[in-house]
C-alpha cells in the first residue's frame, strides 16, 4: 500500500500496542517519499496545487450574495455535521 502512494524504502520500526481489531495491529512505519516540488516537465508541483487551492478558496469566500462570515459558519456547520473535529 505504501508503494502505491509513492513511498519507498518502508520499514517497520516497532509495534505500538494499539490494536484496533483482532485482525489488525498498530505499527510505526518509517518510509521515504520523493520531494514533489521537483516535478517533471508538464507535471504540477505541490506549489502549483496549493496556489490553485488558494485561488479557489479566495473565490469561494469573497463577498457576494452571502458575506464571508456567513460562508465560514456554513462551512463549519457542514464539517461538524459530517463528523469532522474542529
Amino acid at each position: 500500500m505504501l508503494n502505491k502512494t509513492g513511498f519507498g524504502h518502508a520499514q517497520l520500526v516497532r509495534e505500538t500496542g494499539f490494536n484496533s481489531s483482532p485482525v489488525t495491529r498498530g505499527v510505526l512505519i518509517r518510509a521515504v517519499k520523493p520531494d514533489i516540488e521537483t516535478g517533471k516537465e508538464g507535471e504540477k508541483t505541490m506549489t502549483d496545487l496549493l496556489d490553485k487551492y488558494q485561488e479557489f478558496f479566495d473565490d469561494a469566500y469573497k463577498e457576494g450574495a452571502l458575506n464571508a462570515r456567513t460562508k465560514i459558519l456554513i462551512s463549519l456547520g457542514t464539517a461538524l455535521g459530517a463528523g469532522c473535529e474542529p
